[in-house]
């Protein structure tokens, strides 16, 4: 499945970073969850952001993506175990991303300043 036009993945490979964040965020009851297949688990939450971020960016522990492809169930990792889905009903909800994430996407895309004099 290929990420972009507003589908993101939020993909944890720490399964406590999972916790952690499912914990202290309130995300939609229906949004697409699946185990990950590597050895030691990992997660993805599937959204369909209102303002899809301009890339993909490291948040909190996790990763955001919203380029390139997901990996779905029945898949099989290099780990020889399967990708699963732990809820999906057919439907991917859409959130507000930036609220979701506390973050700001414009800062995001923003280049970083360069200081400092170029070589002769």
């Amino acid at each position: 499945m290929r990420l972009g036009d507003g589908l993101v993945e939020l993909d944890f490979d720490d399964p406590a970073k999972y916790m952690e964040f499912t914990a202290s965020h309130t995300l939609p009851e229906d949004a697409p969850v699946i185990l990950s297949g590597r050895k030691g688990g990992g997660y993805k939450i599937i959204l369909r952001a209102k303002k899809p971020p301009p890339k993909n960016f490291p948040h909190d522990g996790f990763e955001v993506r919203s380029k390139g492809l997901l990996v779905i169930p029945d898949s099989l990792h290099k780990s020889g175990n399967r990708y699963r889905w732990l809820s999906i009903n057919g439907h991917i909800p859409e959130v507000d991303l930036e609220k979701l994430l506390g973050v700001n996407f414009d800062d995001i895309q923003r280049p970083k300043a360069i200081s400092g004099k170029v070589g002769r």
